[in-house]
C-alpha cells in the first residue's frame, strides 16, 4: 500500500534541539555507604508499610563478601574498570538494593543506568523510581530508553491486561503512548485501510513527488514528536532505564552531540556510558547470551517446494515497491536479487537431483574459503604440513573471477582453462543451468591437466568441491551487495530483506573486539537433505562474528574509553555468572562480590524419570511423532506421581500457598501433547494451564483446546487470575520460566511445590549462536597471555578454528563429541537447572527441581549426566575453581547438583543398545 501526504506546511519548522551532552563525568570509583541505603529503604517501608527493602539491604550487608571471603564492611566500593561481578542467588533482592541504589545516586547528583532483561521490566522499574523519588521529594528525572518502533504496541499490551493494577496502566499508557500528526495529511492507495501502522512511521524516509524523488525528507514535526520524547530526555535524565536488546543494538533517535559526534546514530551503550557515573546490569550473564543470539545468525536461502523464503519475499516486495527506489538503485538492485534466487534455488535443485552431493547425509555445514587452501596444495604441489603462500591462496580465489589478473597463468599449464570453467559455471548463459555432470567432468579434466592425478573418485571430489565453492561464494558475494544498500531498501517498504541483513551485518554496531578468537567474521553454509523427503532440502547462510566475552568484561574499560574517553563503573549481577566452562552464561571476571547461594532456602535436585509401563521415557533424541508420544507418554506419569504430592502439601497449613507445580519442556508444542497425557491419567482439564504463544490466544479463545491456555508474556497471572483460580499445574517452555518469573504470593514466597524439566535441555551444535560461544570459550581457555599479544592473536586464531572443524565435522550425536565440548554443555545445563530451581525458592523455602528425562541417565555409561558431572568435578578440581564454586553456590552446588554424581537413579538401565537411534541428530 502506498500512502501519499499533502504537507504544504506553511508553518515555521518545528524545533529540532540538538541534545548536547558535554563532556563525559569522571569517576574513579563509585562508593555507596550501606547505610544510606538502609535509610532510603527505611523511609520508603515506612509510608509504604512493608519491609523488604531493609530486609534486603541487610542480608546483603550481612551475608555479602568480596573476592577474598570478607564482609563487604559499611561500604559498596564500586571502581572504574572491568565489569565488577555482583552474585547472588535468585530472591536475594538484587533488584531491590539496584533501585535503592538508583534513589541514592540521584540524591547525590550521580547519573546511573538500569539494564534490565525485558521491556516490561523497563517499565516497572520507572514505575516504581517515579513513585519512590516523589514519596521522598527528591527532584530527579527517570526515563525509559527502549525502541520508538515499540512504544505503542507496549502501551496498548499493558493497558489491554486487566491484571496490572489499573494506576501503572493508566501511567504506561500515557508514557509510551504518542499520535501521529502525518495521518491527518494522509491518503491512501487502498480504501478503507488506515494509514497509520504505529511504529513504522516514515519519519525520515518521506520521498518528494517530481523529479527529486531520490531525495528522502524528514516529517517537519519529528523535532517534537512524542515518539521520540524519551531519546530527547534520556540526555538530561537522571536515571536512564534500558533493556537488554536494545542496550546491545539499539540507537538514540533524537539529535545528539557528544564525543564523538554521532548525530542520530548514537548507541544506546554509547549515551549510557557517556552519561552515566555508574552503570548496573540485572542478569548480566543473560545479556551475554543474547549477545550471542545477536552476534550469530542463520538465514535460509532456499527450500524445495517453498513458496515463501527471506530471498523469495525480498524479490515479491522488490518488484512491488522498486518505483520507490531511485532508477539508478534498482537498476543496481533488479539483476543481483534474479540471480540470487536462481543461484540458491538450483542449488537446492541440485542437491535433490544428486548434481551436487552433500559430504554427510541429512545435515552439513560448509565453508567454502576452507576449501581453498587443499585446492592450492593440489594445484601447486605442496609438500603434506607445507601452508600455501599468500600469492598461492590470491591465485585460487583469482579462479573465481572472470576478469583481471591470475596469478601463475604463465608458469602453470591448464590453469586459465580451469578459470574459464568456474567462473562461468554459476552463468545462466543461453536460459542453461551450466552446473551438469558433463561441466564437472570437464572441470575434473581440467584438474588433471594440471594436478597430474588420476583416479576418477579423487578428481570427482576436487571437481565437485570447486563448483560448490562457486556457487556458495557467489552467493555470499551478492548478498554482501544488496546489503550494502540495505537502508533505502528498508526505506522504500521493502523490509522482507531484514533476516538477510541480520545474518550479514551481525558484526554492527561497533564493537571494540569484533572477532573474538576466530579474527575475522566467517560465513558457512548448511546444507541440508534427506533423501526421504525432497521438500525438507535447503539451504541456510550463517555467519559466526562477535566476541560477547570480551565485550561484556571490557564494558566499563575498552569500550568505555572508546566511547568516552573515561572508564566507567560497571556491575553485572546474576545468580549463575560464575559456571567455568558454561560458554554462553560463564561471564569472565571472577565475582568481586558474592552471596552464598543457599543463604536464603536450599534446593534439592531429583532424577527422578517419567516412567511408562515400568520403562524410563526418554524425551531427548527422540523426533516428530515418536516426540509426542513421548511427551503423552511423560504427561500420563506426571498425572499419576503430582495430584496425590500437590494433596499433601495443600493439606499442611504451613505449606498449603505452594501447593502448584511447574513443567518446563523445551519447546511450546510440548505442551498440548505433556496436557492430553495428564488429562489421560485423571487430571481434570480445568486444573491444567498451557503457555502458548500470544499470537495464538485468539484461535484458542474462539476453539478452547480444554486446558486453560495462557499466553507466554503473562505467566505471572499463573494461578490465581488465570482459569477461574483453579488451576494447580503450568507448562511452559524453559526459555520462558527459567529467569524473572516470579510466581509468589503477596509476601513475596514461591508458590510453587515442584519444577520438573520434562526434556534433557541439549543444544542444537548447528545453531550459530551456540557453536560461536563454544568456539570462543573453548578458544579462551587455551590462552596464554604473555608479552607477545600479536602472536597470541595469531595462535589463538588458528586454536578457534581448528575447534571450530572439529566441531561441525562431528557426527551429531552427543556421545561422539569430544570431552571439552560435553563438559561445556553440561556446565550450561546446570546454569539452567540452578535457574529454574531458583523459580520454587523465592523467600527463603525450600526448592524441589526434578528431572524426569530418562535420557540423562539412558545412554553411554560415560555421557550420562552423574558421570558427566563427576567429570566436570573433577576439571574444576584439577584448575582450581572449586574452592570459589564452593564458596559461591555452597551445598546448592556441592550436594543438590554434584551431589547427583554420587548416586546412579534405578528403575530403568543406564545403557541402550543403539544410542544413535535415541538421541538422534541435533
Amino acid at each position: 500500500m502506498d500512502v501519499f501526504y499533502d504537507l504544504d506546511y506553511q508553518g515555521a519548522p518545528a524545533p529540532s534541539v540538538v541534545q548536547e551532552l558535554g563532556d563525559a563525568p569522571v569517576a574513579d570509583d563509585v562508593v555507596i555507604p550501606f547505610a544510606d541505603l538502609d535509610e532510603i529503604a527505611g523511609r520508603l517501608d515506612a509510608l509504604r508499610g512493608q519491609d523488604y527493602r531493609r530486609k534486603a539491604v541487610t542480608d546483603i550487608q550481612q551475608h555479602a563478601r568480596g573476592r577474598d571471603g570478607t564482609g563487604v564492611g559499611k561500604l559498596l566500593r564500586v571502581e572504574a574498570g572491568p565489569l565488577r561481578v555482583f552474585h547472588a542467588p535468585t530472591g536475594m533482592g538484587k533488584n531491590v538494593l539496584s533501585e535503592l541504589v538508583a534513589v541514592w545516586c540521584a540524591q547525590h547528583g550521580r547519573v546511573i543506568s538500569l539494564v534490565v532483561p525485558q521491556s516490561a521490566q523497563v517499565l516497572a522499574t520507572v514505575y516504581r523510581l517515579e513513585q519512590d523519588l516523589a514519596d521522598l521529594e527528591i527532584s530527579a528525572q527517570v526515563t525509559p530508553v527502549v525502541s520508538p518502533a515499540s512504544m505503542q504496541e507496549l502501551a496498548e499490551q499493558t493497558a489491554s491486561n486487566p491484571q496490572d493494577d489499573e494506576d501503572f496502566r493508566t501511567w504506561v499508557y500515557r508514557e509510551m503512548s504518542y499520535s501521529c500528526p502525518l495521518t491527518g495529511h494522509a491518503t491512501t492507495s487502498s480504501e478503507a485501510v488506515d494509514a497509520w501502522t504505529p511504529g513504522q512511521e516514515p519519519c525520515d524516509q518521506l520521498k518528494p513527488n517530481g523529479g527529486k524523488a531520490d531525495k528522502a525528507l524528514a516529517c517537519p514535526w519529528r523535532g517534537g514528536c512524542g515518539k521520540f520524547r524519551h531519546h530527547r530526555a534520556a540526555a538530561t535524565a537522571d536515571i536512564l532505564v534500558t533493556n537488554h536488546a536494545n542496550f546491545l543494538t539499539g540507537h538514540i533517535h533524537a539529535p545528539v552531540a557528544g564525543r564523538p559526534a554521532p548525530g542520530l546514530r548514537m548507541t544506546t551503550e554509547q549515551l549510557l556510558l557517556h552519561r552515566s557515573h555508574l552503570v548496573i546490569i540485572d542478569e548480566a550473564d543473560a545479556l551475554q547470551a543474547q549477545a550471542f543470539d545477536r552476534a550469530a545468525r542463520q538465514v535460509l536461502l532456499a527450500q524445495d517446494g517453498a513458496e515463501h523464503t527471506p530471498v523469495r519475499d525480498l524479490d515479491s516486495q522488490f518488484r512491488r515497491h522498486c518505483h520507490r527506489l531511485p532508477m539508478s538503485l534498482e537498476q543496481h538492485l533488479r539483476p543481483l536479487i534474479n540471480h540470487l534466487m536462481w543461484l540458491a534455488e538450483s542449488y537446492v535443485s541440485h542437491l535433490v537431483g544428486g548434481v551436487i552431493q552433500p559430504d554427510r547425509e541429512r545435515r552439513n555445514m560448509v565453508v567454502p574459503r576452507r576449501w581453498d587452501a587443499m585446492f592450492a596444495s593440489r594445484i601447486f604441489h605442496l609438500e603434506a604440513g607445507e601452508r600455501p603462500t599468500a600469492q598461492q591462496m590470491q591465485a585460487v580465489n583469482q579462479l573465481y573471477k572472470r576478469e583481471g589478473p591470475l596469478e601463475f597463468a604463465d608458469e602453470i599449464e591448464g590453469l586459465a582453462e580451469l578459470r574459464e570453467l568456474l567462473s562461468s559455471v554459476t552463468d545462466l548463459a543461453g536460459g542453461l543451468d551450466r552446473l551438469t555432470h558433463a561441466t564437472l567432468q570437464r572441470i575434473a579434466e581440467a584438474f588433471a591437466g594440471i594436478t597430474g592425478e588420476t583416479g576418477d573418485k579423487r578428481l570427482s571430489s576436487l571437481a565437485l568441491l570447486a563448483a560448490r565453492r562457486a556457487y556458495l561464494e557467489e552467493m555470499a558475494s551478492i548478498l554482501h551487495r544488496i546489503v550494502g544498500v540495505a537502508a533505502p531498501l528498508q526505506g522504500a517498504g521493502i523490509s522482507a530483506g531484514n533476516s538477510l541483513v541480520d545474518a550479514l551485518a551481525s558484526h554492527v554496531p561497533w564493537r571494540a573486539a569484533p572477532y573474538g578468537p576466530l579474527g575475522r567474521a566467517l560465513f558457512a553454509f548448511s546444507e541440508t537433505f534427506d533423501p526421504a523427503d525432497r521438500h525438507q532440502t535447503a539451504l541456510r547462510l550463517k555467519s559466526y562474528v562477535g566476541d560477547p566475552h570480551t565485550h561484556l568484561a571490557y564494558l566499563g574499560e575498552v569500550t568505555a574509553l572508546a566511547h568516552t574517553g573515561t572508564r566507567r563503573a560497571v556491575i553485572g549481577m546474576s545468580a549463575t555468572a560464575f559456571m567455568p566452562y558454561a560458554p554462553r552464561h560463564h561471564l569472565l571476571p571472577e565475582p568481586a562480590w558474592y552471596v552464598p547461594d543457599d543463604v536464603n532456602g536450599s534446593l534439592t535436585v531429583e532424577l527422578q524419570a517419567g516412567q511408562d509401563d515400568g520403562a524410563g521415557i526418554v524425551v531427548s533424541g527422540t523426533e516428530g511423532t515418536n516426540r509426542q508420544r513421548a511427551y503423552t507418554a511423560m504427561g500420563r506419569s506426571v498425572g499419576k506421581d503430582l495430584p496425590a504430592q500437590l494433596d499433601t502439601v495443600a493439606a499442611d497449613p504451613a505449606t498449603a500457598h505452594r501447593a502448584y507445580a511447574l513443567l518446563a519442556p523445551t519447546a511450546y508444542n510440548a505442551g498440548p501433547a505433556l496436557a492430553r497425557g495428564m488429562i489421560d491419567a485423571g487430571v481434570a482439564a480445568s486444573e491444567i494451564c498451557v503457555a502458548v504463544r500470544p499470537q495464538e490466544m485468539a484461535a484458542l479463545e474462539r476453539m478452547p483446546p480444554g486446558w486453560v491456555p495462557i499466553p507466554s508474556n503473562r505467566l505471572e497471572q499463573f494461578p490465581h487470575a488465570v482459569g477461574h483460580g483453579r488451576c494447580r499445574y503450568l507448562i511452559a517452555p524453559m526459555a520462558r520460566v527459567e529467569r524473572g518469573l516470579n510466581i509468589v504470593d503477596r509476601d513475596g514466597r514461591s508458590l510453587l511445590h515442584v519444577a520438573c524439566l520434562v526434556n534433557r535441555p541439549i543444544p542444537v551444535m548447528e545453531d550459530p549462536p551456540v557453536l560461536l560461544s563454544l568456539v570462543n570459550s573453548l578458544a579462551y581457555r587455551r590462552r596464554r597471555p604473555g608479552s607477545n599479544p600479536a602472536g597470541e592473536l595469531e595462535r589463538l586464531r588458528i586454536a578457534a578454528g581448528q575447534i571450530f572443524d572439529d566441531i561441525r565435522s562431528g557426527q551429531g550425536y552427543f556421545k561422539t563429541l569430544g570431552e571439552d565440548v560435553k563438559l561445556a554443555i553440561v556446565a550450561e545445563i546446570l546454569t539452567r537447572l540452578i535457574q529454574l530451581g531458583g523459580r520454587t525458592r523465592r523467600g527463603g523455602d525450600h526448592g524441589r527441581l526434578r528431572l524426569l528425562d530418562a535420557a540423562f541417565t539412558h545412554t553411554a555409561a560415560d555421557s550420562t549426566l552423574p558421570a558427566l558431572l563427576g567429570q566436570l568435578r573433577g576439571k574444576w578440581q584439577a584448575e582450581g575453581h572449586m574452592p570459589l564454586i564452593d564458596a559461591v553456590y555452597h551445598t546448592t552446588m556441592t550436594d543438590a547438583l554434584l551431589g547427583l554424581a554420587e548416586h546412579s537413579p534405578t528403575g530403568y538401565a543406564n545403557e541402550i543398545e543403539d544410542e544413535d537411534e535415541e538421541l538422534g541428530e541435533w
